[in-house]
């Protein structure tokens, strides 16, 4: 009992059993005891730990109703589970400091696993048989331990005194008595199975483990040898002698040829070398074969769930709940089953598999196993056919008002057992029924598929342990459906089809839940940093990483990591990430979570930018290192940003493009972000950006040459410019006009398939032609079009004048000249603008273009205001009664205004205004709002406009550039890449200070040691133990060290408190009855009190 921290390592056999056992339970040992029931009799006796006999016993309700409040108070009085737990590891310590070696885990763990075993006996205490299975269980986890009165007694004793300080009066006499007795018959129940049953469970533990260790053998490379001869499992290590090999081969040779004669399924080697399996599948199989039942299909049925069965000996509830999914499955062979046949198989197979240490105690051990589970299975095959049937057939014959009905009553009689489940179920009622609906389906679906839905279940309870349900509402809440369906339908069949059901998915639920709920869970349902640290603290050093990234139940995994970000627990995925990402050190190896993180998490940053975007920052900073020496003003920084160069197959990682996606300009500046984005750039991207623009530029020169540098306007052509023009011009309309006419329809198409739309004035276009380049292209293609209509050179061929073949003007284009000629600039000017893609080189220039564009807006109000100003003096000043023939009407008051902005109006006007004073008093009323106030405010604004966006200019020039960076990963030669990676270095490890070799996965920089402050070393260093096996030592806080002084504080002086009350009133009471006594000897002597 010393070890009773062992009562919750097992988290299935406590959850299994919590449901209610239904009174039809036909799955009951028949050679089980009889029920005892607990008269006074045996009340009394069980104040004393008995360990003479386990019986099932039958807890009178009244001592139930009293066990169960009492622990329900105990647990509300704290501030949680785990706190009850904790009290009671600290009162054991404080009890009986040396028993402390004998409790291996750490306090918070103990804690929580004490608690949830004890909570499960609680729970079960009312149903005999699931509590006998319940304490069985926890039993058979205190095997290896010596379990003694003393220790039970200690333990026991510590648990009431904790329920004594915390409860104080409310913790009643017969509360007290109920719980000893409880606590007694556990712990007699211990060592009773620890004395009777412990050789059986060791033997067949050890054995099936010494198999299992065969098959890992098989795994590993063979061993060199000249020999032809199969080794068999009967023979050592060591290579055999010849004269062995010899008889070895001809006993396999003879072996071979009689399985052939018999099963024909087994095959001879042209060397007549049978080579016998190492296996034990391999092993049960072949033997299978050679006793004649190679055919049978339901023998490998059970042969998949037998290491399920053999590894769970120990645990009654989970061994039964895998013999009723195997008699689910047998249910459906076709062939008759013969368990009996299978237990010889096995049999054989385990003495040729375990040769050495076989005796008539396995044979005893084994039997006694098999015994029992084909009792189990025999009970049940019959059953899941008919209730399959059943289930089905109500389910599908229920009309929809009945259904209505049936839900309704289902949760109708959940909140009243349970008022407390209304916390958990506060959904709309639609949604509610849908999750009883998905039940019904289940149950139909374990009778149908077994296989798949136990792996769904491994799942839907993993998500249930990030929701922090309790595992206590699924008795009742599956006791309230049955109740239900009872309601609805007269069939027995159907009710206890149902039961059977709904029970069994339960069990599996409530084990995968309580597997699952780690403290690292408890801690990220609190959303608690501090808890989430203490909780982590008493991890193994070589897989803290995994317990915050990975819970395994079955074959189903589940990341806390993820959990707490989906959930909204932020700040324990903040304190997760940080707890990953920060360097340890003993003397012997670093530990750095980063490679865990990305091998578990490959999209981690995926998932950050869509999830939790403000936990970006957090990520960045733990890749990077900075050295708190400096040397020469300069320090050493490692940026361990592997995985935002590469994935895990060496292939571009996708990181670059989450954040391209993301478009924090704040993340893209980031130190991490710039250098993996200049790293790329520099060392592979830049040569192929060039040869892509490339074609570009070459396109430019082509049209420059043709439409500006040979172009003359003196209308005098020269044949070799012409045909050097004509040559230029028909690339631009044959090559040029028709790839970029295809690359913007097929853009478009991409948007139309995949409805990628936005919406321009209510219009939706494809969004490639809202971006800036898409819009210069369209243009460029609709001016290249329009040029090749009105082209000079088509218009003034002359065919018949070999000499003057082409000329660049005649008087066929005299009229189109001019627009040809503006279209020709126009076109120039958009080449020119696509260049400005260019910029992306230096991120100043990028950003100041950005700059640039993003003050347009500015300008664009300015120039609004000032055709607000224009408009409104030109029409004021035309209604004024002047004599200025020169400047009449609207159009010429609005040039001249306009001129007078831009300064090309005529310094002489001005004089022709001074015979007009209120035409000189609206001009420099004019003159004032425009240069003096708009002018002056745009100045303002461009100013104010630039110093506020100009850093995050900086940002989206990196996100620009890594942008680019992408687009170009896309289309870059795989080869060229791992050439680049290999240059990169990523699997040597990176110095951090000089002779002191870290790890790998990073890029080591200078930069000058007054760029960021460094006051202490990041790596966390500790001395002692560096055994991998053993936790980190406990960070402790100064204000954590006062706290937990005062929390010791007060628990001592309520304890002194509480025993000096006791004392006081035994005192009193001894003096009542001592004054009782004197004055009855007074009085029976005839004296009077007042004498």
């Amino acid at each position: 009992m010393e070890n009773a921290e062992r009562m919750e390592e097992s988290s299935e056999p406590h959850t299994s059993e919590m449901l209610e056992e239904d009174p039809t339970e036909i799955f009951d040992d028949p050679d089980e005891d009889q029920v005892v029931e607990m008269d006074e009799a045996m009340f009394a006796r069980y104040q004393q730990v008995q360990d003479q006999s386990f019986d099932e016993i039958q807890i009178p309700r009244s001592m139930v109703d009293e066990i169960q409040c009492i622990w329900n108070l105990l647990l509300g009085r704290l501030p949680s589970r785990e706190a009850a737990g904790e009290a009671i590891y600290d009162s054991i310590m404080e009890e009986a400091p040396g028993i402390a070696k004998l409790f291996k885990s750490p306090r918070s763990v103990f804690a929580l696993r004490f608690v949830n075993g004890l909570n499960s006996l609680v729970t079960e205490v009312g149903s005999p048989g699931a509590f006998k299975k319940q304490v069985e269980t926890f039993g058979f986890q205190h095997l290896d331990h010596d379990v003694s009165a003393p220790r039970v007694d200690l333990v026991r004793d510590c648990i009431l005194n904790v329920m004594d300080q915390e409860l104080g009066a409310q913790f009643s006499s017969a509360a007290r008595l109920s719980m000893t007795a409880l606590l007694n018959y556990v712990g007699g129940a211990f060592m009773f199975i620890r004395r009777e049953l412990a050789g059986r469970i060791k033997i067949i533990q050890r054995s099936w483990r010494l198999a299992q260790r065969l098959m890992e053998a098989e795994d590993a490379p063979p061993r060199s040898t000249t020999s032809t001869a199969a080794e068999s499992p009967y023979c050592a290590e060591e290579d055999m002698p010849k004269e062995m090999e010899a008889d070895a081969t001809n006993k396999a040779a003879a072996l071979e040829k009689e399985a052939d004669d018999e099963s024909g399924s087994v095959k001879s080697s042209k060397q007549q070398n049978l080579q016998v399996p190492t296996t034990f599948d391999g092993m049960f199989l072949f033997n299978a074969a050679v006793m004649g039942f190679g055919e049978s299909t339901w023998m490998k049925t059970v042969l998949e769930h037998m290491d399920a069965i053999a590894t769970n000996v120990a645990n009654t509830s989970r061994l039964q709940e895998e013999c009723y999914v195997l008699s689910i499955h047998l249910s459906k062979c076709k062939d008759p089953v013969n368990l009996t046949e299978f237990k010889a198989v096995m049999l054989a197979a385990l003495r040729s598999i375990v040769p050495d240490e076989w005796n008539m105690d396995h044979e005893v051990a084994w039997n006694w196993l098999w015994e029992n589970v084909e009792r189990i299975i025999s009970s049940t095959i019959a059953l899941p056919r008919a209730y399959e049937k059943a289930v089905r057939n109500f389910l599908f014959s229920q009309p929809e008002d009945k259904m209505m009905f049936l839900r309704a009553q289902t949760f109708k009689t959940f909140f009243m057992r349970c008022p407390s489940g209304q916390d958990f179920f506060k959904q709309s009622t639609t949604r509610l029924y849908f999750i009883l609906d998905k039940n019904y389906e289940m149950t139909i679906e374990m009778f149908e598929n077994p296989g798949k839905v136990v792996q769904d279940l491994s799942a839907l309870g993993l998500r249930h342990v990030g929701y922090g349900v309790p595992v206590e509402l699924f008795p009742p809440f599956v006791g309230s459906a049955v109740e239900a369906v009872a309601e609805v339908t007269e069939d027995e069949t159907v009710r206890t089809a149902f039961s059977w059901g709904l029970n069994l998915i339960s069990k599996i639920l409530m084990r995968v839940i309580l597997e699952g709920s780690t403290i690292v869970m408890k801690a990220i349902n609190l959303n608690d940093e501090a808890a989430l640290r203490k909780a982590i603290a008493v991890a193994p050093r070589q897989h803290r990483a995994t317990e915050l990234l990975n819970i395994s139940v079955g074959t189903q995994s589940f990341s806390p990591l993820f959990w707490a970000i989906e959930s909204g627990s932020l700040n324990s995925a903040r304190a997760m990430i940080q707890d990953l990402l920060t360097i340890r050190a003993d003397r012997e190896v670093y530990y750095y979570g980063c490679e865990e993180l990305f091998r578990r998490h490959p999209d981690i940053v995926k998932r950050l930018c869509t999830s939790a975007p403000t936990l970006l920052e957090t990520l960045l900073d733990g890749f990077i290192w900075r050295s708190r020496r400096s040397v020469h003003g300069m320090r050493r920084v490692n940026y361990y940003i592997k995985y935002l160069i590469q994935d895990l197959d060496g292939n571009f990682s996708s990181a670059m493009s989450c954040f391209v996606e993301h478009a924090s300009p704040t993340i893209a500046s980031h130190p991490c972000c710039a250098l993996a984005a200049d790293t790329v750039w520099f060392k592979f991207a830049t040569t192929y950006f060039l040869l892509g623009k490339l074609y570009f530029l070459t396109t430019l020169l082509v049209f420059a040459t043709s439409q500006a540098f040979l172009v003359r306007h003196d209308g005098q052509d020269v044949p070799e410019e012409v045909w050097v023009i004509f040559g230029c011009r028909l690339l631009l309309y044959m090559l040029v006009l028709p790839a970029t006419l295809g690359s913007i329809m097929l853009k478009c198409f991409v948007d139309c398939g995949t409805k990628n739309f936005e919406h321009v004035c209510g219009v939706p276009i494809p969004a490639s032609l809202n971006e800036f380049n898409g819009l210069l292209k369209t243009m460029l293609m609709w001016v290249l079009l329009i040029m090749f209509i009105t082209e000079p050179l088509i218009w003034c061929a002359q065919p018949n004048d070999p000499e003057m073949l082409f000329r660049t003007s005649c008087e066929e284009v005299k009229e189109i000249k001019m627009a040809y000629s503006i279209l020709s600039a126009l076109g120039m000017l958009l080449f020119w603008a696509l260049l400005l893609d260019f910029s992306v080189f230096s991120t100043h220039i990028s950003a100041f273009l950005l700059v640039c564009g993003n003050v347009i807006a500015e300008v664009g109000l300015f120039l609004l205001a000032m055709f607000f100003l224009l408009l409104a003096f030109s029409t004021s000043i035309s209604a004024l009664n002047h004599h200025l023939v020169a400047f009449d009407g609207v159009p010429v008051w609005m040039r001249s205004l306009f001129q007078i902005v831009i300064g090309m109006f005529p310094v002489s006007n001005y004089y022709l205004f001074e015979e007009e004073p209120a035409i000189m008093a609206f001009l420099a009323i004019y003159i004032i709002l425009v240069f003096i106030f708009l002018m002056n405010l745009l100045v303002a604004q461009l100013n104010q406009s630039y110093h506020g966006m100009f850093a995050d200019m900086k940002g989206v020039a990196r996100l620009r550039r890594q942008s680019v960076i992408c687009s170009v990963m896309a289309s870059a030669p795989n080869s060229r890449w791992k050439a680049v990676l290999s240059s990169l270095g990523f699997e040597k490890r990176c110095e951090f200070n000089e002779g002191d070799v870290g790890v790998a996965g990073g890029i080591q920089v200078l930069e000058p040691a007054s760029a960021v402050a460094v006051t202490h070393d990041s790596i966390k260093r500790y001395g002692g133990s560096t055994a991998p096996t053993m936790p980190w030592p406990a960070e402790v806080e100064p204000s954590d060290v006062e706290k937990e002084r005062f929390d010791r504080l007060e628990k001592l002086i309520i304890k002194s408190m509480k025993s000096h009350k006791k004392q006081g009133h035994g005192r009193a009471a001894s003096s009542a009855l001592g004054t009782s006594s004197v004055l009855s000897e007074d009085s029976s002597q005839g004296g009077s009190p007042n004498s």
